[in-house]
């Protein structure tokens, strides 16, 4: 292992190895925490190393102490998996050995991919490559082998990365290195630097050039997902559509591949067409290990999370809880997964509810019950309390505040800031969230003044926030999106802690017709369909009419009224004449039997670009 820095996981690892390794070789880079100390304490004698920003010379330096016969290559940050650890300690006849790696990204997300991490001590086996260093089998002829052995990973998450800087350590060794050699391997490594940091239109340079420079490496079906995925962040969605249906062809069971093309779809708002490429994910199933790298769950809760996200967006309920179900039940704490069922039933049951997600969300350590919990907390969503009623778990101050805010014990929550002394110590978002609620609900305007240490705005805005708290007629628009971003946040709590006078105050007395949108919104994702087409205000924006029309037309819908629904589909198909709305008249022409209107829209659909795969299938 190369270590610095590593008291965090440390243990972890060398704890997962015990009775598997017959030595443990190390090399520290210059740690300055409690790393070494940890290795005395085993017994554990760490060879020092200069840092030369090179991660091949290091590995060499480091299996230069080795005296067994197989070299096992571990990080810190990463351990052997329990239930399957044990083969290692099987025969092996081979030079080296591919090995599992499963990276948690955190929030439920995890990438697996292989690795030669087992290899015979031999002088003609060593590592190359400054960054992602790998061991050399171009070079020297090895006899390869496979085992089933799984090693956790976790220093992906963001949280590692931030506090490490690895960002700014990984691009100032890949640029250098693809400098030097400008291989197909160091430019997709560079590529992904340059993406991973939001520079897109460098990212998709350096994965062209090689793609190029080769395109028969294990690595080459994820670069094309990486290039898709740049072209779809800059907006280049024909582009990023080619490049997934030309990848498909070439690799047409990476499933990620499939996975990432719907994104697309969905992100433009061919819903038919990501339904397609969902579909396929889950009848493809998850990747082999023919490919050397995916994301997790593409082949299964992933696609069906996505689904349930797609016929939500629809109203398509029922079909979208069966969905989440699936995904619920397929994914180990996978958080988004969680987000969109509560999504599905936003004032749903609270009871009912809790019932559903018991059954399919296992918690099988207090570890479990933990992550729940602050999952739970940073959706706000009420679940919560029904959490630690059952389990009668102590949880911090500011989960029991927004518990009490959901309860309505509004004096209680006030009793307790003044006792903590709150307003002076805590500087978190969620407490300006939480006072915010609590002054629209209380009408009490001092109390934003708790929530102002956390709201960024600006003293006209602040102003204009204290009017809506006093319940005055506010009549400003063309705020900031910071503003808007605040009332959304708040019509999301009022409506979880169902606080109906105030949105009857936004419904009638504040008269931005972009707040008026986004709380119609609110209503329609929460069932009240009639309320949220009372309180849509037209606009003076031809574009922000858009989207008024669109939500009018989807409630009207929803009420049962085609007629009228079709009505402001039009009106918005004048303004915003996109696949989507022009797909939402065809259906309503269909249900209607007007088969002539209906035809008029396919052929309006079938001249936008980039083209519908599946409108051509039709």
């Amino acid at each position: 292992m190369i270590v610095k820095n590593e008291e965090s996981c440390l243990e972890r690892c060398l704890d997962s190895v015990k009775n598997i390794v017959d030595e443990i070789v190390i090399v520290d880079t210059g740690s300055t925490d409690r790393t070494l100390q940890i290795l005395e304490e085993r017994g554990i004698t760490a060879h020092h190393y200069n840092w030369n920003h090179h991660f091949g010379d290091a590995r060499n330096h480091a299996i230069s102490f080795a005296t067994g016969e197989y070299i096992l290559q571990l990080d810190a940050d990463e351990y052997l998996d329990e239930s399957t650890k044990g083969v290692l300690k099987e025969p092996l006849d081979c030079d080296c050995y591919i090995l599992k790696i499963r990276n948690d990204l955190g929030s439920g997300f995890n990438e697996v991919h292989s690795s030669i991490r087992l290899f015979r001590n031999s002088p003609k086996i060593k590592y190359v490559g400054a960054l992602h260093e790998h061991i050399d089998t171009e070079t020297t002829k090895l006899k390869h082998g496979k085992l089933s052995v799984l090693i956790h990973h976790d220093g992906y998450q963001q949280s590692v990365i931030d506090k490490k800087n690895k960002n700014k350590r990984n691009m100032q060794i890949i640029k250098k290195e693809a400098k030097l050699n400008p291989d197909a391997f160091n430019l997709f490594n560079l590529g992904v630097q340059l993406k991973i940091e939001g520079e897109h239109l460098a990212a998709i340079d350096a994965f062209k050039k090689s793609f190029a420079a080769g395109s028969n490496y294990t690595f080459t079906p994820k670069l094309l997902v990486y290039l898709g995925q740049s072209l779809m962040e800059l907006n280049r969605h024909e582009e990023s559509l080619a490049v997934f249906r030309d990848s498909i062809a070439l690799y047409p069971t990476y499933t990620d591949l499939h996975y990432f093309k719907g994104f697309v779809y969905e992100k433009i708002e061919y819903f038919r067409d990501a339904e397609a490429c969902y579909k396929k994910c889950l009848e493809i199933g998850e990747v082999s290990e023919t490919y050397h790298n995916s994301q997790e769950g593409v082949g299964s809760y992933l696609a069906h999370a996505q689904l349930a996200e797609l016929y939500l967006k629809e109203e398509r309920r029922e079909e979208s809880l069966n969905h989440a179900l699936e995904a619920l039940k397929g994914s180990k704490n996978s958080f988004p997964t969680l987000k969109v069922f509560l999504n599905i039933f936003p004032g749903g049951d609270r009871k009912q509810l809790y019932g559903i997600l018991k059954q399919v969300w296992n918690l099988d350590s207090d570890k479990d019950l933990e992550l729940l919990l602050i999952a739970l907390y940073q959706m706000r969503h009420p679940l919560l309390l029904n959490y630690v009623e059952e389990y009668n778990v102590s949880i911090p101050y500011e989960m029991q505040r927004f518990l009490l805010l959901m309860d309505k014990k509004y004096e209680e929550v006030l009793e307790r800031e003044a006792v903590n002394g709150e307003p002076a110590r805590d500087q978190s978002s969620q407490h300006g969230r939480d006072m915010l609620l609590l002054s629209f609900v209380t009408r009490d305007e001092n109390l934003y003044n708790r929530a102002s240490l956390n709201i960024n705005l600006n003293q006209k805005e602040s102003k204009i926030l204290k009017k809506m708290i006093q319940g005055m007629v506010v009549s400003e628009k063309d705020l900031s999106n910071e503003f808007y971003k605040y009332v959304s946040d708040l019509l999301e709590d009022v409506l979880h802690a169902q606080e109906f006078d105030v949105i009857d105050y936004f419904g009638s007395h504040v008269h931005d017709p972009y707040i008026r949108l986004i709380l119609s919104e609110k209503l329609v994702q929460y069932g009240f369909h009639e309320v949220a087409l009372n309180v849509l205000l037209e606009s003076d924006s031809p574009k922000l009419n858009a989207r008024i029309f669109e939500i009018a037309a989807k409630a009207l819908k929803l009420n049962g009224d085609n007629e009228s629904s079709y009505y402001y589909y039009r009106k918005c198909s004048e303004i915003d004449p996109s696949f989507k709305i022009w797909s939402q008249l065809h259906d309503i022409c269909v249900e209607r039997g007007e088969n002539m209107k209906a035809s008029m829209y396919l052929d309006k659909m079938l001249h936008i670009k980039p083209v519908s795969e599946w409108l051509n299938m039709k």
